[in-house]
């Protein structure tokens, strides 16, 4: 019984909560980051190829990107070798910080990362601690 009164404001308050929950729960969903099946392992062969296309236009002793004369930082990635011994630096800026490639100009995409950063992950496995008695 409403005794002759109508109230329509609840009716508009709870379609404006459910209007405002469904905004928010689509924005939310765009910005989870998709995680990506991928294989169990990346060969060396794999990641010389996503760092040939994403890091040496720039990181090279002669840089295919017009914006660089030389190496940023004098950091050079000419060989798979060199990306080895420098895997905890790639780690922190292409993964951790994601700030590498350099503005990204090179459009890697986040299944390419995600190969390497397995790849970084394996290589960080395989080393053997040493024991000094």
């Amino acid at each position: 019984m409403n005794f002759g009164m109508n109230k329509p404001s609840v009716l508009i308050l709870a379609a404006t909560i459910f209007i405002a929950l469904t905004v928010i729960i689509a924005m939310c969903r765009a910005y989870v980051v998709k995680e990506y099946t991928i294989s169990t392992s990346v060969s060396d062969d794999a990641a010389w190829q996503l760092i040939k296309k994403h890091c040496q236009p720039c990181h090279s002793r002669t840089p295919r990107s017009p914006l660089f004369d030389s190496a940023p930082s004098g950091f050079i990635l000419d060989d798979i070798g060199q990306a080895k011994n420098n895997k905890a630096r790639i780690y922190h800026r292409a993964i951790t910080l994601n700030d590498m490639p350099f503005k990204n100009l090179s459009n890697m995409s986040n299944e390419e990362r995600a190969l390497l950063k397995l790849w970084l992950t394996q290589v960080s496995s395989k080393i053997k601690p040493t024991h000094t008695h």
